[in-house]
């Protein structure tokens, strides 16, 4: 079973506030690979849509990189990056290689469109000729390109999807998911972005996925913040004008207000806020200690 974890923030934040926790929850259970993604920020008042991914086809506990990650941070990602996406992998039967290892990117038009997926799914066959094609062999890539697909042939000039409202992005996503990977097409928890949106689509029949608002002026986990006390980021900053969103398959901390993204159903976040969601909110209780671990991947 893989993990992953996604953040949106309101402002650019540190790596090391969204693979801190991470490590600590799910690092040593996936042994074939890891993977973050960011849209690093080379100021602050900068945004960019161009993604640098870090990944290994080893395991992240074992991992020097990740590691340098959480100590040092990344001084590459520039000024931090208001979005990331997390991987740990668990394969379901392709090799442990850097072109199976997920977060997976493409450029397309002005942007990097990046995708981590929990889960297995079988697409159905491309109707189409393909624009993009997987350079590994996982289900995950192949999913992956048939969504591209789908969006670049609904919006073959790249501008229209710049200028195009959240929501009506947010639902060409969700449409696009549903359409190549249909309700029988197996166990799909996606993790996605543009560059400006965090887009998740939960369709996992043994795992269900939570989503956390923290508005500012509240705490993260003491893990995080005892990470972050010994270098120049300044936590106690970020905690009075920080609004983010964490997404995850398994609420990672006991923290209240984790809410359940119901079964076949998407939610998307910008800049720390929900932007769109196929549902009404749905509350929960504490979470539920994780199901048997499977080799899904």
């Amino acid at each position: 079973m893989c993990d992953m974890l996604g953040l949106s923030s309101s402002v650019p934040a540190d790596v090391r506030f969204s693979m801190a926790g991470f490590l600590d929850a799910w690092g040593e259970r996936n042994k074939d690979g890891w993977g973050v993604a960011a849209y690093p920020q080379p100021g602050a008042q900068s945004t960019s849509l161009i993604a640098r991914v870090v990944k290994e086809p080893q395991p992240m506990h074992t991992s020097s990189t990740a590691r340098s990650l959480l100590e040092a941070g990344a001084p590459d990602l520039g000024q931090g990056s208001c979005i990331y996406l997390v991987h740990a992998r668990s394969s379901s039967g392709s090799p442990a290689t850097l072109e199976n290892t997920h977060p997976f990117e493409r450029q397309v038009w002005d942007r990097s469109f990046v995708l981590a997926h929990d889960g297995s799914a079988a697409t159905r066959p491309a109707s189409r000729k393909s624009t993009f094609s997987p350079r590994g062999q996982t289900d995950s890539e192949k999913l992956f390109c048939e969504i591209l697909d789908v969006l670049v042939g609904r919006f073959p000039n790249g501008a229209s999807w710049g200028k195009l409202h959240i929501a009506a992005r947010c639902n060409a996503l969700h449409l696009a998911i549903k359409s190549v990977a249909p309700p029988s097409a197996g166990q799909v928890n996606l993790l996605l972005s543009d560059g400006e949106l965090l887009f998740y689509h939960s369709r996992h029949q043994d795992k269900n996925s939570y989503y956390l608002n923290r508005a500012p002026g509240s705490a993260a986990p003491a893990r995080h913040e005892n990470l972050a006390a010994s270098s120049d980021y300044d936590f106690a900053k970020s905690r009075a004008e920080r609004s983010a969103i964490v997404v995850t398959g398994e609420p990672p901390n006991k923290e209240a207000g984790w809410q359940l993204v119901p079964h076949g159903e998407s939610i998307a976040f910008r800049r720390g806020e929900v932007v769109f969601q196929s549902f009404r909110s749905i509350a929960c209780g504490p979470p539920k200690p994780p199901p048997a671990l499977s080799r899904l991947g």
